[in-house]
């Protein structure tokens, strides 16, 4: 399977010199807390909403954390909470359902028209990040259409990073997904967290409840 666009992860190679973490080994925290972290440089935040997401993370890329959000809380400000006192955390991947302009995450997602919202806790994102680190976006249509540019184009914007969403379906192709990020703002140097064997096999899109059948 290939992913147009983005580089791709090698997982002979990583489990060569590291062995690529299970859901059970992996920082995995919900409600979401603040965890310290020493070697890590890829961050995973997954949304408890996701259709068996446990089955995705259960072998991600060495050097990956992975949180799952509580979605009962403001997700911004959980991935906000975790960065903070963080650094040199290249990729930032947030895994959840999604809508043109929009990330359906959290108690109440958050969408283009209310990226404004979130200036604060976004620009300080980038105290965590690298120079150039890269936004990885799994949701269906995230980047679909003007508003979905708009979104990717703002969250670059006020993230200094290089982002990278979907602008049709994101999961199973017999329902019409793939797993490539068409829309990316800069160069997008990381390869997806999650191993291209268990996304061959999820068996569900990322879409909201009105985009498609589960």
């Amino acid at each position: 399977m290939e992913f147009a666009g983005l580089p791709t992860w090698n997982r002979d190679e990583a489990l060569a010199t590291h062995p690529v973490p299970n859901v059970t080994s992996a920082v995995i925290s919900t409600p979401l807390t603040a965890q310290p972290l020493s070697r890590s440089s890829s961050l995973l935040f997954v949304d408890s909403k996701v259709q068996n997401y446990q089955s995705l993370v259960a072998n991600v890329a060495s050097g990956t954390e992975v949180y799952v959000l509580d979605s009962t809380q403001d997700a911004i400000a959980q991935i906000t909470q975790t960065l903070m006192g963080q650094s040199n955390i290249s990729s930032l991947h947030i895994l959840s359902h999604g809508a043109a302009g929009s990330l359906q995450m959290g108690a109440d997602g958050v969408d283009w028209a209310r990226l404004d919202r979130y200036t604060a806790d976004l620009q300080s994102w980038s105290n965590a990040l690298t120079d150039d680190a890269d936004i990885l976006l799994y949701g269906c249509d995230v980047a679909a259409g003007e508003v979905g540019e708009t979104f990717v184009q703002q969250l670059a914007k006020l993230t200094g990073a290089d982002v990278a969403a979907s602008d049709d379906l994101t999961g199973n192709s017999t329902l019409g997904g793939d797993w490539n990020l068409e829309v990316q703002t800069g160069k997008i140097e990381s390869p997806l967290a999650i191993a291209p064997g268990l996304l061959a096999t999820y068996q569900s899109v990322l879409a909201n409840a009105g985009r498609c059948h589960y």
